[in-house]
Protein backbone atom coordinates (compact mmCIF):
# COMPACT_ATOMS: atom_id res chain seq x y z
CA UNK A 1 0.00 0.00 0.00
CA UNK A 2 2.59 2.40 0.46
CA UNK A 3 4.49 1.47 -2.52
CA UNK A 4 1.34 3.39 -4.07
CA UNK A 5 0.82 6.13 -2.29
CA UNK A 6 4.61 7.16 -3.02
CA UNK A 7 3.71 7.25 -6.52
CA UNK A 8 0.58 9.41 -6.41
CA UNK A 9 0.44 12.25 -8.69
CA UNK A 10 0.52 14.88 -5.56
CA UNK A 11 3.78 13.37 -4.50
CA UNK A 12 5.27 13.83 -8.69
CA UNK A 13 3.79 17.36 -8.45
CA UNK A 14 6.88 19.87 -8.57
CA UNK A 15 6.80 23.73 -7.45
CA UNK A 16 7.00 25.75 -10.67
CA UNK A 17 8.59 29.00 -10.92
CA UNK A 18 6.29 31.94 -10.62
CA UNK A 19 6.55 34.04 -14.49
CA UNK A 20 4.70 37.35 -13.87
CA UNK A 21 3.35 39.24 -17.17
CA UNK A 22 6.32 41.79 -16.68
CA UNK A 23 9.16 38.76 -17.04
CA UNK A 24 7.76 37.88 -20.21
CA UNK A 25 7.62 41.27 -21.28
CA UNK A 26 11.07 42.03 -20.63
CA UNK A 27 12.15 39.19 -22.32
CA UNK A 28 10.09 40.31 -25.66
CA UNK A 29 11.30 43.38 -25.44
CA UNK A 30 14.98 42.87 -25.10
CA UNK A 31 17.27 44.46 -27.89
CA UNK A 32 18.95 41.41 -27.79
CA UNK A 33 16.23 39.56 -29.41
CA UNK A 34 15.61 41.50 -32.41
CA UNK A 35 16.79 39.13 -35.35
CA UNK A 36 13.78 36.88 -33.65
CA UNK A 37 11.23 39.84 -34.22
CA UNK A 38 12.08 40.69 -37.48
CA UNK A 39 9.62 40.40 -40.32
CA UNK A 40 12.11 40.11 -43.08
CA UNK A 41 10.96 39.73 -46.71
CA UNK A 42 14.14 38.83 -48.60
CA UNK A 43 15.91 37.20 -45.43
CA UNK A 44 18.24 35.75 -47.93
CA UNK A 45 19.10 39.00 -49.06
CA UNK A 46 19.93 40.13 -45.46
CA UNK A 47 21.62 37.30 -44.68
CA UNK A 48 24.10 37.79 -47.89
CA UNK A 49 24.75 41.56 -46.36
CA UNK A 50 25.83 39.83 -42.81
CA UNK A 51 28.30 37.65 -45.00
CA UNK A 52 29.45 40.63 -47.08
CA UNK A 53 30.00 42.61 -43.94
CA UNK A 54 32.18 39.82 -42.66
CA UNK A 55 34.51 40.07 -45.86
CA UNK A 56 34.47 44.02 -45.14
CA UNK A 57 36.38 43.66 -42.31
CA UNK A 58 39.69 43.52 -43.82
CA UNK A 59 38.72 46.89 -45.84
CA UNK A 60 37.45 48.58 -42.31
CA UNK A 61 33.73 48.64 -44.11
CA UNK A 62 32.10 46.03 -42.05
CA UNK A 63 31.12 48.72 -39.57
CA UNK A 64 28.56 50.55 -41.79
CA UNK A 65 27.17 48.00 -42.82
CA UNK A 66 26.64 46.14 -39.40
CA UNK A 67 25.30 49.44 -38.47
CA UNK A 68 22.66 50.03 -41.25
CA UNK A 69 21.87 46.07 -40.97
CA UNK A 70 21.27 46.59 -36.94
CA UNK A 71 18.86 49.75 -38.01
CA UNK A 72 17.08 47.70 -40.54
CA UNK A 73 16.51 45.06 -38.29
CA UNK A 74 15.36 47.16 -35.52
CA UNK A 75 12.97 48.81 -38.58
CA UNK A 76 11.81 45.62 -39.39
CA UNK A 77 10.10 44.83 -35.80
CA UNK A 78 7.18 47.14 -36.33
CA UNK A 79 6.56 45.80 -40.04
CA UNK A 80 2.84 44.75 -40.47
CA UNK A 81 2.98 45.41 -36.57
CA UNK A 82 4.28 41.59 -35.81
CA UNK A 83 5.92 42.32 -32.49
CA UNK A 84 2.98 44.20 -31.06
CA UNK A 85 0.67 41.22 -31.79
CA UNK A 86 3.10 38.63 -30.28
CA UNK A 87 3.03 41.11 -27.21
CA UNK A 88 -0.35 40.92 -27.15
CA UNK A 89 -0.71 36.79 -27.59
CA UNK A 90 2.12 36.65 -24.86
CA UNK A 91 -0.05 38.31 -22.66
CA UNK A 92 -3.56 36.62 -23.70
CA UNK A 93 -1.63 33.31 -23.35
CA UNK A 94 -0.11 34.34 -19.63
CA UNK A 95 -3.78 35.57 -18.27
CA UNK A 96 -5.65 31.87 -19.97
CA UNK A 97 -2.75 29.99 -17.57
CA UNK A 98 -3.62 31.73 -14.74
CA UNK A 99 -7.37 31.47 -15.39
CA UNK A 100 -6.84 27.61 -15.85
CA UNK A 101 -4.88 27.56 -12.37
CA UNK A 102 -7.26 29.08 -10.65
CA UNK A 103 -9.67 27.27 -11.97
CA UNK A 104 -7.77 23.76 -11.48
CA UNK A 105 -7.49 25.13 -7.85
CA UNK A 106 -11.09 25.88 -7.31
CA UNK A 107 -11.96 22.07 -8.24
CA UNK A 108 -9.25 20.51 -5.99
CA UNK A 109 -10.07 22.67 -3.18
CA UNK A 110 -14.13 21.86 -3.62
CA UNK A 111 -15.16 25.59 -4.05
Amino acid sequence: MTEIQDKSLFNELQPMEEISTETILGELLKPEHKRFHTEIDAPLVVSTLDLLAGHLKSFGLDTVLKQWLSNFRTNMIAYKRKRSTEIVNAVIARENVEKQKREIRDVMLGE
